[in-house]
């Protein structure tokens, strides 16, 4: 530990170093550019300079609303194009990024009824992306199928953590059949399990951070600027284990304009949520944050058994976050999160029919009489505390931009579970499990030259990335019935991964450009099993032997990526895409006997094609984003059950997953706005040769599993004319999931609906905003993870319900 500060104070020390030289420098040539932008609405206006300077900038669309900007022509500098563009709009402009320029008001907390009154002005979920969705750091990222969320909409429709957003991203499927045990998929492909040895297909990252285990990936949402969720396998950027796609949480930086708010939110089952929050300057140019959020929710499940209750929540998390800007080329970022989460069980309801049996030999276990009770003898529980520091340094210039990240996430997690689902002493889980990664990443990009954008121009980025993780895990089946009272895995995983990657743009003319990418990756994962058992014989369906086993691979890949994007007119583009995904190969954590010990499973590899379209019609009334896929898999890992609930991972051959999604928003009239989302999947094993149990079973032609064929989300919101005691709004939500198979053919999850409704209030001073909600407006009983362990009857499993009707209100009080 103390090593590991002295490196830190280093690398703080260098950052001074860096700060004091560049801000010295003499200052350099300024570039012009050659605008071309006549009077027109602002938010035209502002695609035209986006196009026209190749740089990107992110606003709210509502900020535009009803806006008109005067015309930009002849030579400027970014900044005298955007002083012009903004005069006399209440709008400012800031440089957030490499190349991106991020659209305010003049002071956050000016005519904050206004404000919130122009937000639901705003198309659906999306934040306006003026050059195509494009992030901070990717390049010609307008060929990458993107969802991106704003934090605020998030906070607005109640959404806590990852598992939630699902309800808004076409083509997302989470699972949580534990509370720290996330399970991510995109177009049909990315769920993992808990072992060390295994690794997610989706990536997650905070900040540019790559979180590599499940059991923090479901973490606390707040305080964020948005969620990007990158859809279809990464090959440069964001490819980490990048086999389905990559979640990027990016959190709200310090700004200069200081803003104080503190959110209270009560409901049924003593629902209660605290955030409180403070930005502003510290001193010239030295900007802070601090975020504290506290999350309690009462049990939703009953325990018939004079024991605890289950599936509470018990969360608190906090982030302190400096900022130093030095000038619009300068900047380092700081920051430090916390987060610690208890619940006191995780309880499954039983159902929906027929009698459930963990496993040939068991007490089957009846329906639960109340869908929402369950009899068990151990209620068990989850606790998780989790750190994370990041470290930022971003220097621009006018011929390249370059930026130095450096992170650090740590985790401690256990948790206690009865698999039996009995109220007798049949088999019980323990899962112990600790991590420390280290991260560090240099990238380096061109910066907008005046020729970009015009036939023969090109732009590039590159970067190298190195990641180390040393992580413990400890698993324990506890089960007296199968004569093997104990029996332990005790699993330690030490890797070290490492990335070099290019991408490149050229501009063949002002409409149409090609794009290539490659990244090289290397991962060196040294894995160590312990297995110890009570009684190891070969009737112990657990461990029939104890025993020690260490192994050390290397799997190393070429992941290329090819694209063509064009633009038919300022609303309009194509683009058509060539990428590759790979995912390491891994060891089963869980194994029966040494010699299933020593077969790791083979590395995951895609190639997927992609077309897709971004348009707008009647003045940005209308906007629509559509992709139509088709993703070759080879050795895909899939990860299953035995009947005893012990993790199985297998290579499918070959593997296709064909799909499209639909994003459509619509808003004809100002007071109501229809954000519309579908996903379509069609995800098969080509050819797959099954083992269970010792017997072949073949696959091919089977839908891969807990997968669902189709998703949907409706968004409705009407704003009503405004009264002389302030402003109203009432919005519905609806989200649809099919259902999903398991690898045996059996039901996963059933289809299921959710309703929510919110009625917002804001009185003319500004000062606060009260919200009355419903969550699960039906009180549908609807679920989306099962526990493992189905072999008595189609249907019949232990499903953990998602929670019932919670209704209450919002308040939030601005200084």
């Amino acid at each position: 530990m103390l090593a590991n500060s002295s490196k830190i104070c280093v690398v703080h020390v260098f950052f001074v170093f860096v700060l004091s030289t560049v801000g010295a420098q003499a200052a350099e040539p300024v570039n012009t550019i050659e605008f071309n932008i006549r009077q027109q609405p602002l938010a035209n206006a502002l695609l035209d300079f986006s196009y026209q300077s190749d740089v990107q900038l992110i606003m709210p669309s509502a900020l535009a609303a009803d806006l008109i900007a005067d015309e930009v022509v002849g030579a400027y500098t970014l900044q005298e194009a955007l002083t012009q563009l903004l005069e006399n709009t209440g709008l400012r402009y800031e440089f957030t990024g490499e190349r991106t320029v991020t659209i305010k008001q003049m002071k956050q907390s000016f005519n904050r009824v206004d404000r919130r009154r122009k937000r639901f002005e705003q198309l659906g979920l999306e934040q306006m992306y003026v050059r195509g969705e494009k992030s901070q750091e990717q390049l010609a990222d307008s060929t990458v199928s993107r969802v991106a969320l704003s934090g605020e909409d998030l906070e607005s429709r109640g959404v806590k953590n990852a598992d939630e957003l699902q309800q808004f991203v076409p083509g997302l499927t989470v699972e949580s059949p534990q509370t720290t045990n996330t399970e991510f998929s995109i177009r049909g492909a990315g769920i993992s399990n808990n072992d060390l040895g295994t690794a997610s297909g989706v990536a997650v990252y905070v900040d540019d951070i790559y979180i590599p285990r499940q059991s923090v990936a479901n973490m606390a949402i707040y305080e964020l600027d948005r969620v990007e969720v990158l859809r279809g396998p990464q090959s440069t950027l964001y490819a980490q284990n990048s086999t389905g796609g990559s979640i990027i949480y990016v959190t709200r930086k310090p700004s200069a304009d200081f803003e104080a708010r503190y959110l209270v939110e009560a409901g049924n089952y003593n629902h209660f949520i605290n955030l409180l929050t403070v930005n502003g300057e510290m001193k010239d140019g030295l900007l802070a944050q601090l975020a504290l959020a506290s999350y309690k929710r009462d049990p939703v499940m009953k325990n018939v058994q004079p024991l605890v209750d289950g599936n509470n929540i018990d969360s608190d998390s906090g982030r302190l976050a400096f900022r130093v800007v030095k000038s619009e080329k300068l900047e380092w970022l700081l920051s430090l999160d916390i987060e610690s989460r208890e619940q006191d069980a995780v309880l499954y309801s039983i159902g929906p029919d027929g009698p459930f049996q963990f496993a040939a030999g068991l007490p089957t276990v009846e329906p639960s009489d109340s869908p929402r009770s369950v009899e068990v003898d151990t209620p068990g529980g989850e606790n998780l505390e989790t750190l994370g520091l990041m470290t930022r340094l971003n220097i621009q210039k006018d011929s390249h931009n370059f930026s130095l990240i450096i992170g650090r996430r740590s985790h401690s997690f256990k948790g206690l579970y009865d698999l039996d689902q009995t109220p007798q002493l049949l088999v019980n889980e323990a899962l112990a499990e600790d991590s420390d990664l280290s991260s560090l990443e240099l990238r380096w990009s061109s910066a907008p030259l005046a020729q970009n954008n015009v036939p023969g121009s090109w732009k590039w980025k590159s970067g190298i990335l190195a990641l180390q993780e040393k992580a413990e895990f400890n698993k324990s089946y506890q089960a007296p019935v199968f004569s093997a009272d104990m029996n332990h895995w005790g699993q330690s995983l030490e890797q070290q991964s490492y990335s070099v990657y290019g991408d490149i743009q050229y501009h063949l003319s002002h409409s149409t450009s090609l794009s290539a990418g490659l990244r090289y990756l290397a991962d060196i994962r040294a894995f160590q099993l312990t297995a110890n058992s009570s009684n190891p014989e070969p009737g112990n369906v657990y461990l029939s032997e104890n025993f020690k086993q260490q192994d050390k691979r290397a799997w190393r890949r070429l992941t290329p990526r090819l694209a063509a994007n064009f633009q038919v007119s300022p609303d309009t583009s194509f683009y058509v895409s060539a990428a590759s995904g790979y995912k390491p190969g891994g060891f089963g954590g869980t194994p029966h006997n040494l010699l299933s010990a020593g077969i790791p499973y083979l590395q995951e590899r895609v190639i997927s094609y992609e077309m897709g379209m971004r348009s707008s019609w009647i003045d940005n009334r209308i906007k629509m984003n559509s992709a139509i896929y088709s993703a070759d898999y080879r050795d895909m890992q899939i990860f299953t059950h035995d009947a005893v609930g012990k993790n199985i991972v297998q290579n499918a051959e070959r593997a296709t997953t064909r799909g499209f999604e639909v994003e459509l928003q619509v808003r004809l009239v100002t007071s109501l706005q229809i954000g519309l989302g579908m996903s379509f999947i069609d995800a098969k094993f080509d050819r797959f040769l099954y083992e269970d149990d010792g017997r072949l079973i073949d696959k091919s032609g089977d839908r891969v599993p807990r997968i669902p064929a189709a998703t949907l989300n409706l968004s409705v919101a009407y704003l009503f004319p405004d009264t002389p005691l302030g402003s109203w709004s009432i919005r519905a939500d609806t989200a649809y999931s099919g259902d999903a198979k398991n690898i045996n053919n059996d039901l996963a999850w059933l289809e299921h609906r959710k309703y929510s409704l919110w009625f917002d209030y804001l009185p003319h001073n500004g000062k606060w905003e009260l919200s009355l909600w419903v969550r699960n407006l039906r009180d549908n009983e609807y679920f989306q993870a099962s526990s493992p362990g189905i072999s008595n009857g189609n249907n019949a499993f232990a499903r953990k319900l998602e929670p019932p009707r919670i209704s209450g209100l919002s308040l939030k009080y601005f200084w």
